[in-house]
């Protein structure tokens, strides 16, 4: 079931199932169905007209996103770059609410 505001459960049926995003939005793009994504899988998709942003009456209020890393790690410069950048593209594709 697809959790939607107020914490119900919408009950939903079809005749694919994945866990990946990037699999979903395809499958979105190839004319498959509804999906339910955070809005940075799909941004370039909804701006291309590719795919249409529907049921916003039903949707839950944002999410945090959270990065876990071994201490001893954080130092690393590639983990910096890769938090920063992960940082920049969430906040890039954000709903502007």
């Amino acid at each position: 079931p697809w959790r939607v505001r107020g914490d119900r459960e919408l009950a939903v049926t079809g005749r694919l199932a994945t866990n990946s995003a990037d699999v979903q939005r395809d499958l979105a793009v190839a004319g498959f169905g509804l999906i339910q994504v955070y809005a940075f899988h799909i941004a370039d998709e909804l701006a291309r007209g590719r795919l249409e942003a529907v049921l916003l009456d039903h949707e839950r209020p944002l999410r945090p996103v959270h990065a876990l890393y071994a201490r001893h790690r954080a130092a690393l410069p590639k983990v910096r770059v890769f938090l920063d950048w992960a940082q920049d593209l969430i906040r890039t594709h954000e709903p502007r609410r």
